[in-house]
């Protein structure tokens, strides 16, 4: 017993190491994401292109293993701003595209804070890549969006670089009025204070709103704030391509050319800077991250095709059981159909043996009323006449045409076949009319070749809908069953 109890104490130990180790893994994982994408985030500042990509990669990886979404998420956004200062804006765009959908597909209303301000920031990031692409349009709408969630979610920062990013819209497409007041309305954020990049690119489109009004001497004053306070690293090589593009025309549009010159030649600088930077990546290393992309996007389609296989085959699964449902119930409903069928034939040799007229079968049950009523009499004498010469087969042969025929009122016609046929009016007429197309039916080859609409109109009713419903709610099967039977039977 004590060594039982030993036992049991140390299984209980155990479980608690494990569970120990388990959680200081996992927070060891966690720390080992967090530091390889702050380490790559730094990288990317410096203009180490190479040496971030590396470290999201390594963070992507232990992210996939540890199935962290998130970090995943903030690994490929950060990749996408590389492939952006590098000049491969579409790849960049791809990127950014595939993660919108993964935060959409998820609903935004289900997002945690940090998940909700994240989206916005991509946002933002896919209408700069519009914009580089010149596709205005679509920049104008994800930027209007990113607005709307960004005061939805009371993200001030989203909104402090949506609105830039609105005036960066218009200053490119001409509209500069707007531009200017989204840029002031934008510097008016609280948020606005605590980022240098948002006053970078504030004075940056300015200086541009104010060079193509050719308000030159003003241009050149917003851009000369760039020259001291505002750090250089703020820009992407393409921005400053552009700053010393503005410096140049500014000057050149007031007429010195020397100042106009030396921004030109600086334009060229960045441009070489941009190349060197270019080659200075390893294609391996960019390589790498989009074969991990395109690997991404094989597993969804695999489990994507996966999914459409299982809902296949539960589809196929549930197609089989409707379809042996089906048949069982089919084989029931003939079998009862031929027992109904039998039966009918039966009763109708019976009535051709024993040479009893056609009659509604209510009108052999006995009556406990004794016919005193010379009135009565005559009146069931005449109806026995109308039966016989087969009256009821006429279409019009309504309650007030039959007691016009008979001579008598439709209410006293009414009352009589009520009481003495144990039937109202209509289905008196209905029950001769069955009887008499189920006896013709038999008898007749060449009425059971007429449709059933044909067959309808010739026992009195006006179509063939209301002829099967009565039909079947005598007989128990429909007339076109009766006829196949029939066919069979006879030949």
């Amino acid at each position: 017993m004590m060594y039982q109890l030993k036992n049991n104490v140390s299984t209980f130990i155990s479980i608690l190491f494990l569970v120990f180790i388990a959680g200081v893994g996992s927070s060891f994982s966690q720390e080992t994401v967090t530091s390889y994408l702050k380490k790559a985030r730094e990288l990317y500042e410096i203009h180490d292109f190479e040496g971030a990509i590396t470290h999201n990669l390594s963070a992507l990886k232990i992210a996939k293993e540890n199935k962290d979404e998130f970090s995943e998420l903030v690994a490929h956004h950060q990749v996408a701003l590389i492939k952006s200062r590098t000049n491969d804006i579409e790849g960049a765009l791809k990127i950014h595209l595939q993660k919108l959908k993964i935060f959409e597909k998820r609903k935004l209303k289900n997002l945690n804070e940090k998940e909700q301000q994240f989206y916005i920031d991509i946002l933002v990031s896919t209408v700069n890549e519009y914009v580089d692409l010149k596709n205005y349009h679509e920049a104008e709408k994800y930027v209007n969006k990113a607005i709307e969630l960004s005061k939805q979610f009371n993200y001030e920062k989203g909104e402090l670089f949506s609105l830039i990013s609105l005036a960066n819209v218009y200053s490119l497409t001409e509209r500069y009025p707007d531009a200017l007041f989204y840029l002031e309305k934008a510097s008016q954020l609280e948020e606005y204070k605590n980022r240098e990049q948002a006053s970078a690119f504030l004075i940056l489109y300015k200086a541009r709103v104010f060079y193509n009004q050719q308000k030159y001497q003003q241009s050149i004053f917003e851009l000369e704030k760039i020259e001291m306070p505002i750090s250089r690293k703020m820009y992407s090589s393409l921005n400053r391509q552009e700053i010393n593009n503005l410096f140049a025309g500014s000057y050149q549009g007031l007429g010195n050319q020397e100042k106009a010159t030396f921004y030109f030649e600086e334009e060229l600088k960045v441009f070489d800077e941009n190349d060197q930077l270019r080659m200075k990546l390893d294609p391996k290393i960019m390589k790498a991250y989009d074969t991990l992309l395109l690997q991404e996007d094989i597993d969804k389609l695999t489990n994507v095709s996966k999914k459409q296989q299982s809902k296949l085959y539960l589809v196929m699964i549930c197609l089989g059981v409707l379809l042996i449902s089906f048949f069982i119930f089919y084989k029931v409903s003939q079998n009862k159909n031929k027992k109904k069928f039998k039966a009918l034939m039966e009763q109708l040799n019976e009535k051709k043996e024993n040479k009893k007229p056609i009659a509604p079968e209510s009108s052999k049950k006995k009556r406990e009323t004794k016919i005193e009523d010379d009135k009565v009499r005559e009146l069931l004498f005449k109806l026995e006449i109308f039966e016989k010469g087969e009256k009821y087969l006429d279409r019009n042969s309504t309650l007030a045409e039959v007691a016009k025929k008979l001579n008598t009122n439709t209410s006293y016609l009414s009352k009589i076949v009520n009481h003495h046929k144990g039937l109202t009016f209509t289905k008196y007429l209905t029950e001769l009319r069955i009887n008499y197309a189920l006896n013709r039916l038999k008898n007749d080859p060449k009425f059971r070749s007429y449709t059933i609409k044909s067959i309808a109109q010739e026992v009195g009713f006006n179509s063939g809908e209301p002829f099967a419903k009565a039909f079947k709610a005598k007989t128990g099967i429909y007339p076109s069953y009766f006829i196949k039977e029939l066919e069979k039977e006879l030949v």
